[in-house]
Parts: C-alpha cells; sequence; structure tokens
C-alpha cells in the first residue's frame, strides 16, 4: 500500500510540473517579425525562436542570413537586435505604427535600420502573423456616409 501512495504521490507532483506556467512558457513559440522596407526593397526577418536575423532582397531574390544568437535588448521602446562581436545595431522593432513608404498600409510595429543611408535611417514598417498590417483609406471609406461632403 505504501508503494502505490509513493507512486501515486510522484505522479501527482511530476504531472503538476509539467501543466506548471513555466513548463508551458518554455515551449511556446514566439511570433516570427517581418519587417519590410522600400528604396531599397528588403525585408528583414526576426525568428525569436531560432535567433536568426534574415535579410531579403526582393529585387535580386536572395536571402543572406544577418546574424545567429544576436545580442538582443527588449524596453517598452521596443526591440533592438544587435551584432555580439561589435555591437552595431542591426534592426530595431519599435512599439510605435509603421510604413514601408509606398503602401497605404499601417504596420502594427515600426522597423528601423540606423544609418542605412550613411547618416540617415531606414524606416520601414513591421508585422507578425497575428499583427496584420491594415489599410487605413478602406477603412475610412468604410466609416464614411454617403452624404458626407468629402474634400
Amino acid at each position: 500500500m505504501k508503494v502505490i501512495s509513493i507512486i501515486i504521490a510522484l505522479l501527482f507532483v511530476s504531472s503538476n510540473l509539467l501543466a506548471s506556467p513555466i513548463a508551458k512558457s518554455e515551449s511556446t513559440l514566439k511570433e516570427v517579425v517581418l519587417c519590410t522596407f522600400t528604396e531599397p526593397f528588403i525585408s528583414y526577418e526576426w525568428n525569436p525562436n531560432t535567433k536568426t536575423l534574415v535579410k531579403t532582397d526582393s529585387v535580386m531574390e536572395t536571402d543572406k542570413v544577418i546574424a545567429v544568437s544576436p545580442y538582443v535588448v527588449a524596453d517598452y521602446h521596443g526591440l533592438t537586435i544587435k551584432d555580439k562581436k561589435d555591437g552595431k545595431v542591426l534592426l530595431k522593432i519599435l512599439n510605435k505604427l509603421g510604413d514601408n513608404g509606398m503602401s497605404p498600409h499601417h504596420y502594427p510595429m515600426q522597423g528601423v535600420l540606423p544609418a542605412f543611408w550613411g547618416s540617415t535611417d531606414l524606416i520601414g514598417g513591421c508585422h507578425t502573423p497575428k499583427y496584420q498590417p491594415w489599410n487605413s483609406s478602406k477603412m475610412l471609406n468604410e466609416i464614411t456616409p454617403e452624404d458626407a461632403e468629402v474634400n
């Protein structure tokens, strides 16, 4: 009887450990972020699950791994992905609305490639499969009554 009680107690403890929030959070996949930029037509994909940053050149149709396991800083402004060797900022994903400069879409986050054009940052829009870009002009049309004065 004592052996059965010990076995039941062990099963109870192990099942509680497996169902704990800590165990669940370790196995939960994070959202992959895609940041798009125009002029040049490039995109950066940050995958927090594999800890890789990949640059895609849409014109040349090439992909290049920029960093594997980079140094990442997260704060209320967003996420900063840095090169571990020299500390150079590779990509900023900011917690503010973004756009890619050409499409009518707004993005839930803003991407920044610091000093891309020498001293000027390249600004773009970032989204995930869960948090998609949207078209505010389309939304405006959908909420404007037919008899509204349009300027």
